[in-house]
């Protein structure tokens, strides 16, 4: 298990628990407060290989920015609308294209269900 550094960590924590696929990424997270008692949030499994093979398993990436663009497109609508957001709103936006766009790729290529890009 290792905790991630690149979040708030003011309030809550991101763990990876180290359970890798075979391209060594990490399948399994935790999301627990930090201050007294500790209490876990969430736990957050990503797909573990091709849905032909391995049938749907866990959540994708693209879950996860659909999710927080959700949340941004709101607190844009209202009180909390700010640049920062609307700047996050749009690179995340831009991320979710790249990886869809990654997604239909080996579609294209006759390689999906394989590790060949």
């Amino acid at each position: 298990m290792s905790t991630l550094d690149i979040g708030t960590r003011a309030h809550t924590e991101v763990e990876a628990l180290n359970e890798k696929d075979q391209e060594n990424v990490n399948l399994h997270y935790r999301i627990k407060t930090v201050t007294e008692p500790v209490v876990c949030l969430s736990d957050i499994r990503f797909q573990n290989g091709p849905i032909q093979k391995a049938g749907a398993n866990g959540i994708f990436n693209e879950d996860l920015i659909c999710i927080v663009i959700d949340r941004l497109k709101g607190l844009q609508s209202g009180d909390c609308a700010s640049i920062g957001n609307k700047n996050a709103l749009y690179n995340l936006t831009e991320a979710l294209a790249n990886l869809r766009y990654r997604g239909k790729e080996p579609l294209r290529s006759g390689v999906e269900g394989t590790n060949t890009l």
